[in-house]
């Protein structure tokens, strides 16, 4: 039975990095005779591998070390398959008369990852790193279909502007090909379904407002680039300031509230996971927007009436384990979510907050408590989620 500390690559693993290394091999090329005989080693080994990975899968003790295992071996294919597409690739390669050996390796190994994904599918994700063979087709596809696309999104009335976002972002994943970045199955899998939905785009009108549906489509892509941001960024500005009234104003804003919390985005996949999703960003920044119109409206000054009924004292509070932090993420939560319905996020907080007491403070101030709201640290974050889970467990004996 096969150890499983051992790699069971190493002799493949050193054919590739050596032997088959164009660099290496020329100016002395391969013997005909060598690699005929490589050929039919290669092919033998291959088969001998997925024998010692099965003993190894067996030999081990529990699911989470039998996972590893699995992940390991299989992201060590991958990366045997982006050199062997290297040295193919290799200026050398010709001179070097090994291209046949190569291309019954990449061959094998291709086999060998098919293996892995009808074997042990279950320990595998998208979030496995793609080899290069695979996404230099990729590339390819994209870079076909380029010009045709950007017809497409031109002709259904999307300007220079909006349509440049879209082609930003399948460039820019060219070029990461290019370049060897180590890209995931599923951001594939995200560009792929770009295209595709370009490619059935109709050029509907949108649900946000008289915009092509391109609109919609970045929202549910959840294309949350620089460029993108500023540009629905200006748009709204611009839709603010031809409104001469607050109200109208208000009215164009809610609206839009309601719109970006219903419209559908694609679940589990963020564009840049180093900036907020499209509906955290607009949502936040349109609440933003109607509370500044909201004190607009009743002026930034409240009269000594309006201050003495915003702060009076509620006659009866309940006490909550919960911080003041950890309630502000969770009105703000169960606002966002629409299990509490109001007309924003401060009057939530305003008809809320004077009602709860904390252990430690009596009196908590609504404009404070809804502020923390935007401002929560991990540890009141995991506070509040082992809370909730406590409340499900709960639930599920009633």
């Amino acid at each position: 039975m096969g150890n499983p500390n051992v790699y069971v690559f190493e002799w493949l693993d050193n054919l590739i990095n050596f032997e088959l290394n164009p660099a290496f091999s020329y100016p002395s090329p391969m013997p005909g005779a060598t690699v005929g005989a490589m050929i039919e080693k290669v092919k033998r080994e291959m088969q001998l591998l997925q024998n010692e990975i099965r003993q190894q899968y067996f030999s081990e003790k529990g699911e989470g070390s039998s996972e590893m295992l699995i992940v390991k071996n299989y992201d060590a294919i991958t990366v045997m398959m982006n050199k062997t597409y290297q040295h193919m690739h290799h200026e050398n390669i010709e001179k070097a008369n090994i291209i046949q050996v190569l291309q019954t390796v990449m061959t094998g190994l291709q086999e060998l990852r098919n293996f892995f994904k009808t074997n042990y599918a279950k320990y595998l994700s998208t979030e496995q790193a793609l080899p290069l063979v695979d996404l230099m087709k990729v590339r390819h596809e994209i870079i076909e279909k380029r010009q045709s696309i950007l017809d497409k999104l031109h002709a259904t009335g999307n300007g220079d502007e909006v349509s440049s976002i879209v082609m930003d972002a399948l460039d820019d994943f060219t070029l990461r090909i290019s370049a060897g970045d180590a890209i995931s199955e599923r951001e594939t899998i995200y560009h792929q379904s770009i295209i595709k939905d370009i490619e059935n785009y109709k050029g509907q009108e949108t649900a946000l407002s008289n915009c092509p549906s391109l609109h919609e489509l970045l929202v549910y892509w959840n294309l949350n680039s620089r460029a993108c941001i500023r540009y629905f960024s200006l748009g709204m500005e611009a839709i603010m300031k031809s409104s001469e009234s607050v109200d109208d104003q208000l009215d164009f804003m809610r609206l839009q509230l309601k719109n970006i919390h219903t419209l559908p985005m694609m679940p589990d996949f963020i564009y840049d996971p180093t900036y907020p999703s499209m509906k955290a960003y607009f949502g936040d920044y349109i609440v933003r927007e109607i509370e500044y119109l909201e004190k607009k409206k009743i002026g930034f000054q409240p009269n000594e009436a309006y201050n003495a009924e915003k702060n009076k004292t509620a006659p009866y509070k309940i006490t909550c384990a919960l911080s003041a932090d950890q309630i502000a993420l969770f009105l703000r939560a169960a606002k966002d979510r629409n299990l509490i319905i109001s007309r924003s996020v401060t009057a939530v907080f305003n008809n809320m907050v004077p009602f709860i007491s904390t252990q430690k403070e009596t009196d908590l101030s609504p404009d404070s408590v809804r502020i923390k709201s935007y401002q929560g640290e991990q540890r009141d974050k995991d506070i509040l989620i082992e809370a909730l889970e406590k409340i499900i467990e709960t639930v599920k004996q009633y």
